[in-house]
């Protein structure tokens, strides 16, 4: 079976963690464990620590080591894979176009299932993400890691071009992102709600729910550090930007050092709004209770989950909870914010608690509940990771994703 990826991600990263560029890079990785499977993967830079297996191809669109992305760069993307996938095309019998990431309706399309002969090849599109419901332009400026935006007069009257030109044409976006998945034979999207957005849009196309994974590996348990005591930690994990809520989660360790003296707040992550955070918690007269860890290496993240107690995140829009589940694989009890990413994968009152996005009373009261209860901490923390390995393990979503892939291909034989 000879699978054409076009395209994959702007980035695939096998470095830096749970981003979009790391669900890429293990789709990659996963699905090549196959010895039936041929993978043509088209991205524009790979960032990886190992090579991937003979049946994997790689073609990469851009040779740089940081991925420079701008509106511009966005859209000369489609162009260039699609010229590249046409090369592959002319090289190669393929089997099955599919279009892994970046979709974002009335922003992304794919000329492929669009134009020519590939029209008849089958395509599937996935994994799809619900849109954010809050958003702040913080998020189009910070940039980490390998995604830095570019500097100088001509790259800056470059983007603004870019985005002057996605204003001007977002009705005609919006109509070849709804060709793109109508074309489809297959959508995927990571949850529920993500289906039955897509699903309204192109209602005549079977889809599913596969979420993205988490390498299980690298989350191990901490129970030995959580057997009870006073000295009760609780940890976030993410970009200090607004929407993901830090300053709520703060606002409610102030309310219970009181009740509990030794209580720790550990921030891990980077961003924007940290000075303003600090100066929070100093306002707050609890400075000493809450230790910002800045950015941390991935390969170092997974000590902060094992050395935890709860795992917190109050993120006022999700459309996947990666975090979440790193911290259930580690079998940590986890506090969230309801929204779309945390719904699915969170049992409440089983393997954590859900509450009202901005309700610091609520968040006060679940975890007065957690720190004066051991163990209900180890019960939460255990029933998590059941879940995370059952669910979010990528051998079993490999499979799931080639299970797609032979649905698709049964229907075109038939």
């Amino acid at each position: 079976m000879n699978i054409l990826l076009a395209p994959t991600h702007y980035m695939l990263d096998g470095v830096s963690g749970g981003s979009e560029y790391g669900w890429a890079y293990h789709i990659v990785e996963s699905l090549s464990s196959y010895t039936d499977v041929r993978l043509f993967v088209l991205t524009g830079i790979v960032k990886g620590d190992k090579d991937f297996r003979p049946n994997v191809t790689v073609v990469r669109l851009d040779h740089g080591q940081v991925l420079n992305l701008t509106s511009a760069y966005s859209l000369a993307f489609i162009a260039r894979y699609y010229l590249a996938a046409r090369r592959v095309l002319r090289q190669h019998h393929i089997d099955i176009i599919h279009h892994v990431l970046p979709f974002g309706y009335s922003y992304t399309f794919n000329p492929l299932p669009l134009l020519g002969h590939t029209r008849a090849i089958p395509f599937v599109v996935g994994p799809l993400q619900m849109p954010h419901t809050v958003a702040s332009t913080e998020e189009k400026i910070y940039s980490q890691g390998n995604v830095q935006p570019r500097e100088g007069i001509a790259h800056l009257l470059q983007e603004k071009a870019g985005i002057v030109l996605l204003q001007r044409g977002r009705s005609v976006l919006g109509y070849l992102s709804t060709r793109t998945l109508r074309s489809a034979n297959y959508l995927i999207a990571v949850n529920e709600q993500a289906r039955q957005l897509y699903a309204s849009v192109a209602p005549r196309i079977p889809s599913v729910v596969i979420p993205p994974g988490v390498d299980g590996t690298r989350f191990s348990r901490g129970v030995s550090a959580r057997q009870g005591g006073i000295n009760v930690e609780i940890l976030c994990v993410g970009w200090l930007i607004r929407r993901k809520g830090i300053d709520v989660v703060i606002d409610a360790v102030a309310h219970l050092v009181s009740q509990f003296p030794s209580l720790r707040l550990r921030i891990v992550g980077t961003g924007p709004q940290r000075v303003a955070l600090e100066d929070l918690a100093r306002r707050q007269g609890i400075a000493e209770h809450v230790f910002f860890e800045g950015a941390v290496a991935n390969v170092a993240v997974a000590d902060y989950y094992a050395r935890a107690d709860i795992f917190v995140s109050m993120s006022y829009s999700e459309s996947f909870g990666q975090t979440v589940v790193e911290a259930m694989l580690a079998e940590l009890p986890v506090v969230s914010a309801e929204n779309v990413g945390s719904r699915e994968i969170i049992e409440d009152g089983t393997t954590g608690f859900l509450v009202q996005a901005g309700n610091t009373e609520e968040l006060i009261a679940r975890l007065q509940i957690l720190i004066a209860n051991p163990r209900l901490r180890l019960e939460f923390g255990n029933q998590a990771r059941q879940v995370a390995v059952r669910r979010y393990n990528w051998n079993t979503i490999s499979q799931q994703y080639l299970d797609v892939y032979q649905q698709v291909l049964h229907k075109g034989s038939v």
